[in-house]
């Protein structure tokens, strides 16, 4: 079973999975941190719910992040993969696919003034 990171948006103390699956997001996340951070971005990492090492920062408290900063770090790592080839052409047309998804559902988070994160899952 593979990795893939889903987006949840934060609603009046319940969380709402967008259920939009982001497997190719997860297969390669080293390599769109390095486009994110080469280009002035947050790293795409920086916005789970937990550590990368799975662990919590603090019992009970989660961690949620603006829209903004999020679409900020996609859309940088969209212009870089819309204007060079990082992996084969399939490939990439399924990054940007997937990275354009994520940035409507921030996008749409960001008008209704809710918070995301990004989670894991096997």
């Amino acid at each position: 079973m593979s990795v893939s990171i889903h987006v949840e948006i934060e609603n009046e103390g319940e969380i709402i999975d967008s259920s939009y699956e982001g497997a190719y997001l997860a297969d390669d996340i080293e390599m769109l941190d390095e486009i994110a951070k080469a280009n002035g971005a947050c790293l795409m990492t920086s916005f789970f719910r937990k550590n990368r090492d799975k662990v919590l920062v603090v019992e009970g408290e989660d961690r949620w992040f603006k829209p903004r900063e999020g679409i900020k770090t996609f859309k940088a790592i969209l212009k870089q993969l819309s204007q060079n080839q990082y992996t084969g052409e399939e490939e990439n047309d399924n990054f940007c696919w997937t990275i354009e998804g994520v940035i409507r559902i921030l996008e749409i988070a960001e008008t209704q003034g809710k918070r995301f994160r990004l989670v894991d899952s096997w």
